[in-house]
């Protein structure tokens, strides 16, 4: 709660894309009727109706109570993540919490916590669902598997993908049936007369319906299917393209490895045991890992593309998108950013850290696939996200997309057991507290400066100034339906650096917290 107190996420102002999400919660508590004004891919139904309850209980709109029902959607996430750690029979309970302690500090999902972006709650819904799918696995009770697909369901009504998890989580238990089936010298004809295909069948039945019924009755009912673009008719559409299509997903699976990377550089002495263990240390490979992670680095650098790429949440030295005219689309420096080549060299590093991540995790599955029926959650765990991923690199490519993959990966470490115990690993105890700080640190800046932005846009408002002529970024002008921010030459801009045929009326200052100084938003007016 302190912390939460000191990153301080109230004020009723939009971070990042949450405008989208939060104006149907908008429009239920003033109009009683749901309704968009932004086009966008994401279901949103179910949160949505979750921002609405949080909105509900004042009976008032406000980002305020929706950034709080975020925050207890984490809380969950993190309880949900805790108990599936815990399940682990190698993971002691101390072990178990400090994971979970990393993961729920980790920049990313800490960042995301303090907004109503989709990716949290979509995320504890997911890993509720695993958690009983792992219980299934490993009890067979029948109730938890039902948990399990009505959770993946539930997810599928904030993000379209939740469906794979439930059709994915199914097919895995099919598939290790006639494992069994097979171990026991069953004929096909009997595997194919059981249950489980049956089951398999229905489950697959009731989520491709429900899929279809949110896209051809839902949508249209609510009047709202005209601002959803088709994820799916997206997807086809760009099979229609091979060789993009390849080029594209190979070049996002490549930046999937090197943000792995990044997310788990506090487990670098952790995963480094395990490569020990599992004969991973071969010159050779060492050398190749090195060889091929330095020309791709000189490639990015040529290609000024400078980890870490523009990914959405990260941004150099800092956290959150910064959607104001002047950087997001005249793309002036903002000041308070590290150099270049240290950015470069701590980049490199991150993409050796995440090519032997995924070296491991490959000799891993290759070890699994040997004895299936002893490593059945863990396959099904690889499996949802390689078809999870597929689905998601298509047609953008944000870090935040890998929030899932993150935590699969976090959870797989303690699959296998370990020489040391995770307490012994010093560097990852320092890392993990030099990361919390960076999280806690670069949220407040983040939502500090949103803030300050939010204050003078109402200060212009307060003086009469029409909503149309100023620029507030493209957040704040999409929630108000000013949206046009490129192609409008506004009277009024709210900018970090001063701008041409524009003079400065009014600077306000704020504490950077990252860099312990202060910087200012500036209050920019056209010149007659």
């Amino acid at each position: 709660m302190a912390i939460i107190f000191f990153v301080n996420p109230i004020g009723d102002f939009p971070l990042n894309d949450d405008w989208h999400y939060a104006y149907p919660v908008k429009t239920l508590i003033e109009t009683g009727e749901y309704h968009l004004h932004s086009y966008f891919s994401p279901n949103i139904f179910l949160q949505v109706i979750w921002g609405y309850i949080f909105c509900l209980i004042p009976n008032e709109f406000s980002f305020t109570y929706l950034r709080f029902s975020t925050l207890v959607a984490a809380i969950f996430c993190g309880f949900v993540f805790f108990q599936i750690i815990r399940s682990q029979k190698n993971c002691s309970f101390y072990e178990s919490l400090f994971l979970t302690i990393f993961f729920v500090f980790n920049p990313l999902f800490f960042s995301l916590s303090f907004s109503f972006m989709t990716d949290v709650p979509f995320l504890a819904l997911c890993l509720s669902s695993l958690f009983f799918y792992k219980r299934y696995i490993e009890q067979a009770k029948v109730q938890d598997r039902i948990l399990g697909g009505c959770l993946a369901i539930a997810a599928l009504f904030i993000r379209q993908p939740g469906v794979l998890i439930l059709i994915v989580a199914e097919l895995s238990i099919l598939v290790f049936f006639f494992f069994r089936q097979k171990k026991e010298r069953r004929s096909l004809q009997s595997m194919l007369q059981s249950k489980a295909v049956f089951s398999f069948f229905i489950s697959l039945f009731i989520a491709i319906s429900i899929y279809f019924f949110i896209e051809l009755f839902l949508k249209p009912w609510l009047g709202v299917g005209e601002y959803y673009i088709s994820v799916g008719g997206e997807y086809i559409e760009s099979l229609k393209n091979p060789k993009l299509f390849i080029f594209q997903f190979a070049k996002r699976s490549l930046m999937t490895v090197f943000y792995m990377g990044h997310f788990c550089l506090p487990l670098a002495a952790v995963f480094f045991e395990k490569i020990k263990q599992n004969n991973l240390r071969q010159k050779w490979l060492f050398g190749m890992v090195i060889l091929f992670n330095i020309l791709i680095t000189y490639v990015l650098y040529k290609s000024e593309y400078i980890f870490p790429y523009g990914g959405n949440i990260f941004y150099n030295l800092g956290l959150g998108p910064v959607l104001l005219k002047d950087i997001y689309v005249l793309d002036l420096p903002i000041g308070f950013e590290v150099p270049n080549l240290m950015m470069i060299c701590f980049g490199l590093v991150c993409q050796i850290l995440g090519c032997y991540i995924f070296i491991w995790l490959g000799k891993k599955v290759y070890q699994a696939l040997r004895s299936p029926l002893q490593n059945q959650f863990f396959l099904m765990l690889v499996l949802i996200n390689l078809v999870y991923l597929g689905a998601m690199m298509i047609f953008s490519y944000f870090d935040r997309y890998l929030l899932l993959l993150f935590a699969s990966i976090l959870m797989i470490v303690f699959f296998e057991t370990s020489q040391k115990s995770i307490n012994q690993y010093k560097s990852f105890i320092v890392l993990t507290f030099l990361f919390g700080l960076f999280s806690i640190f670069g949220t407040k800046d983040y939502l500090t400066w949103n803030r300050v932005s939010h204050s003078a846009y109402e200060a212009l408002i307060s003086e009469g100034i029409d909503q149309q002529k100023i620029d507030a970024g493209l957040s704040k002008n999409g929630f108000e339906g000013t949206i046009n921010e490129i192609e409008t030459k506004h009277e009024y801009i709210l900018s970090f650096n001063k701008l041409e045929n524009y003079e400065v009326v009014k600077s306000i200052d704020f504490y950077r917290w990252l860099f312990f100084q202060k910087d200012q938003i500036l209050v920019l007016k056209k010149q007659r």
